[in-house]
């Protein structure tokens, strides 16, 4: 019966919930219904066969909203607590040394589990939590190499960053800023 009216009103097809759940039709729909079943009672014109068949079409008609609602209430707390998840993790990298993050730490401190996170940044940002730390503690070297004094060492500013693989860290700058750390570093003293 579902699946005849999903068709005939061009509905998608509710997948089953995962768990038993309450069907409470709204006060509308229990009058309609009361209504249809008094007519087919009574054997009024609309009634009989009509009658009977009206009765299911409400009745499954009012489950499918229902269920379609309770899946909209369900979403919405996803997203509610994928937003919770995303602003902790973000005011965390902002008070927090880069070094210590990872995206097991971001798991913790978002309170999700790790395909969650990786969902939510792809969402977001369009990277991986590990590429998105990676790309955050960039630009932090980035900044630090323009705001660096002359005597201070290319590598010894990276490696406090976490940056342990000078040739890997050469490749990666050069491909999200377009030049080497050192053309970063020396513009300043030009």
């Amino acid at each position: 019966m579902v699946e005849l009216l999903c068709e005939r009103f061009q509905l998608p097809l509710p997948l089953p919930p995962k768990r038993a759940a309450t069907f409470r039709p709204s006060l509308n729909v229990l009058t309609a219904l009361r209504g249809a079943l008094r007519r087919a009672r009574d054997g009024t014109p609309d009634g009989g066969g009509l009658g009977a068949r009206r009765v299911e079409e409400t009745l499954v008609l009012a489950w499918l909203r229902a269920h379609r609602a309770a899946q909209n209430r369900r979403e919405t707390a996803k997203l509610r607590v994928r937003d919770r998840a995303i602003r902790a993790c973000l005011e965390r990298m902002e008070q927090a040394d880069l070094i210590e993050l990872s995206p097991s730490l971001l798991c913790e401190i978002g309170g999700v589990g790790e395909r969650t996170l990786q969902y939510v940044f792809r969402e977001r940002f369009g990277l991986t939590p590990a590429a998105f730390l990676k790309a955050r503690r960039l630009a932090v070297l980035r900044h630090a190499l323009t705001d660096a004094q002359p005597d201070e060492n290319i590598g010894d500013i990276a490696y406090k960053l976490g940056f342990w693989h000078t040739g890997q860290l050469a490749t990666d700058y050069r491909r999200a800023f377009g030049e080497t750390p050192s053309e970063t570093r020396y513009k300043r003293f030009e």
